[in-house]
């Protein structure tokens, strides 16, 4: 055991673990590793204060839907997603624990043109399913079902008063990025 791995596991004081730039850091007292999610390789850190907690929220500016986070503080920083997906409103969402959402959005005033978008804990837009052509007049509902690890597993739509359809997960679980 080198001096610095000596040092973290013998740190007092809280821990703490959160995932930044693609690497889980955890820090113990004054002590910090970053550690590589695909390699396993731990390296020391700065002893960095972890973000703050986030608000996902999900806006409509003009005919597009984008995703802001707000900090702690209630500040909006840069939009999550770079990139909005077209729409006039927002039908129903859903988030996992660890932060992937699913949004059913209007497309437009037909009501008729609808669709699921579903995006990865990192704000990356991961798929798209349109939901079938037809006056929807029942409300949509959207969860997103957890596995017995509690990681997010797959997108339930509810859709058309008695249709439920099973989607894709949204991201692993190990890659999310809060």
């Amino acid at each position: 055991m080198t001096g610095t791995e000596y040092e973290f596991s013998h740190a007092a004081g809280e821990q703490q673990v959160w995932i930044a730039g693609g690497r889980v850091q955890w820090r113990h007292g004054d002590h910090a590793v970053s550690i590589d999610v695909t390699s396993g390789v731990a390296a020391p850190a700065a002893s960095a204060t972890p973000p703050r907690p986030m608000l996902r929220t999900a806006t409509v500016e003009g005919r597009e839907i984008r995703l802001h986070d707000l900090d702690a503080n209630g500040s909006m920083t840069e939009p999550a997603a770079p990139i909005a997906v077209p729409g006039i409103a927002v039908l129903a969402q859903a988030i996992s624990p660890v932060g992937d959402v699913a949004l059913a959005i209007r497309l437009d005033r037909s009501l008729q043109h609808d669709y699921v978008a579903g995006y990865a804990a990192s704000a990356l837009l991961r798929w798209v399913y349109p939901l079938p052509e037809t006056a929807r007049v029942d409300p949509i509902g959207l969860a997103i079902a957890l596995d017995a690890d509690r990681a997010p597993a797959a997108v339930v739509v509810f859709h058309d008063g008695d249709t439920v359809t099973i989607l894709p997960a949204l991201s692993a679980s190990e890659n999310a990025t809060p």
